[in-house]
């Protein structure tokens, strides 16, 4: 009896360590890393928007929103290396077909660094041109700047 005992107890063990192993094999493990697709879940059309523009004061930078999307802009921010003759970020966009504008002033800050930034409500139309420009009182002013763009693209309906 007691040999039935030790053989079952051994049957019993292999058997747990064997589901163990199935429960933690590198199958199971890799299909657990895989990425997760990240969206809204209370607003699933939402697309999320970023761009870094790199405008100067004699250039402004554009860019193109996709056809069939409006894209909702909720925030602008920027910086300049160097210059303290900046005035403010511009954004230009078309709306319902009619231009808009909108302006974020620039500061310094107690380090000396030169920044704007603001939450915003902008709309721009589906195929419309997004234009980022920076006012500079000197024109010529070849100081290094960039402006963040966040937002979210929308169908247009």
């Amino acid at each position: 009896m007691p040999r039935i005992l030790y053989r079952l107890s051994w049957f019993t063990a292999g058997l747990g360590l064997a589901l163990c192993s199935a429960a933690i094999s590198p199958r199971h493990a890799s299909a657990q890393t895989k990425p997760t697709p990240i969206h809204d879940v209370n607003n699933p059309v939402e697309k999320p928007f970023f761009r870094r523009f790199y405008p100067s004061a004699g250039s402004a930078a554009t860019y193109q929103v996709p056809a069939g999307m409006r894209l909702l802009i909720t925030d602008v921010s920027g910086f300049s290396y160097g210059s303290t003759t900046v005035e403010d970020i511009a954004v230009y966009t078309q709306a319902a077909g009619v231009g808009t504008a909108r302006t974020i002033p620039f500061t310094t800050n107690n380090h000396g660094i030169v920044y704007a930034g603001s939450p915003v409500s902008i709309v721009a139309d589906a195929g419309s041109t997004v234009t980022v420009a920076i006012d500079d009182a000197n024109g010529s002013d070849a100081a290094g700047m960039n402006v963040d763009v966040h937002g979210y693209f929308v169908p247009h309906q």
